[in-house]
Parts: C-alpha cells; sequence; structure tokens
C-alpha cells in the first residue's frame, strides 16, 4: 500500500504520512465506501468512486496531517462529493497503473506478480458479476460488502425483510449459476 501511495505522490511517504495512510484505510474506509454506496447505483461504481477517493486523499495526505477528527470526516466527505461530482461528469483522474508497478517491480518483484494474478482474478469474476440484475448485484452488495442486516436492507430499499430475503437467495443462486463453471465446459 505505501509503494503504492508513493507512486501516486510521486515521492516516499514520511513515517507519519504512513501512519495516516493506514489509518485512513483501516478506520475511515468504511465511512468512504458509504458515502459512495449512497451516491453509486451500483456496486462497480461504488468500488470505483472509493478507489478515487482513496488516492485523491493519499496525494494529498500531507494536507491531512494534524487535523482532528471532526474536521478530517469533514475533509473526507468533501472528498468523496468532488470525487462522485468528477466521476459523473467522466472527468475522473487517472492514476497510471502500469508506472506504479514498474516502480514497484524492482523492490518487490513477488508482490507485483501477485498483483497482476489478482487483477485478472478480479476482472473475471467482476465480469460475471455485472452479468447480473442492477437489482441482484445491489442486494449482493448491500449484504456482503456493506454487511447490513436483511432488516437494514429492507429499510433502505422500502420493502419487507422476507422479501429481501427471498430476491437475496435467488439472487445467490444466480450468481453461483454465472460463477460456477457447467459441466462440458
Amino acid at each position: 500500500m505505501f509503494l503504492l501511495a508513493g507512486a501516486i505522490t510521486d515521492r516516499s511517504l514520511s513515517q507519519q504520512e504512513r501512519e495516516l495512510a493506514s489509518v485512513l484505510y483501516s478506520e475511515y474506509l468504511p465511512l468512504i465506501r458509504g458515502k459512495a454506496a449512497k451516491l453509486t447505483q451500483n456496486a462497480s461504481d461504488c468500488d470505483d468512486l472509493v478507489q478515487d477517493c482513496y488516492i485523491k486523499l493519499l496525494t494529498h495526505i500531507d494536507r491531512l496531517i494534524g487535523l482532528e477528527q471532526p474536521k478530517l470526516i469533514r475533509y473526507i466527505e468533501r472528498v468523496v462529493l468532488t470525487c462522485f461530482s468528477e466521476f459523473k461528469t467522466h472527468n475522473r483522474p487517472t492514476v497510471n497503473l502500469e508506472r506504479a508497478l514498474y516502480l514497484m517491480a524492482d523492490e518487490e518483484p513477488d508482490i507485483v506478480q501477485d498483483l497482476l494474478e489478482q487483477k485478472e482474478i478480479y476482472l473475471d469474476f467482476h465480469r460475471q458479476f455485472e452479468k447480473l440484475s442492477l437489482s441482484d448485484q445491489r442486494l449482493l452488495y448491500l449484504r456482503y460488502i456493506e454487511e447490513l442486516s436483511l432488516g437494514e436492507i429492507a429499510q433502505r430499499l422500502g420493502i419487507k425483510a422476507i422479501s429481501v430475503n427471498t430476491e437475496l437467495c435467488r439472487a445467490r443462486k444466480r450468481a453461483r449459476r454465472l460463477i460456477t463453471p457447467q459441466k462440458g465446459q
């Protein structure tokens, strides 16, 4: 994570910046993900927005040092809204992944290889997941990514909890069919 952060910021991170990057990831990622989920229409867009926000926070990590928690939370919320605005207008800033991997390759060749393999597995899964209906994607996202209870999902979607349970079972079954290879393939 720190090597990627260094590649994003084009410099080495100080110990204080490394600690803050770790705190951002471990403690504030749920806040970012929750805000992003409320703004986006599907799990894929949410993940993209979360990634954009985290990259933007890492890019400006020196501004965050010394901020008290309420100010840090407000700053993070503004970053989410800014990134969402850029996301909507398709003017999203991008990080050159090839450059980041190139910088990491000399120091951590095994990690780079693992990342490339994981990327392929993720892309295969993601392609299959996108074949699901948006309602199936949303249900699975709310249950397994946001880890909401059936009651919380029902409240958010405005339906009964028993309906959520039924639809979630059907969504899992459809997802399993897409992901599990069929005999003879």
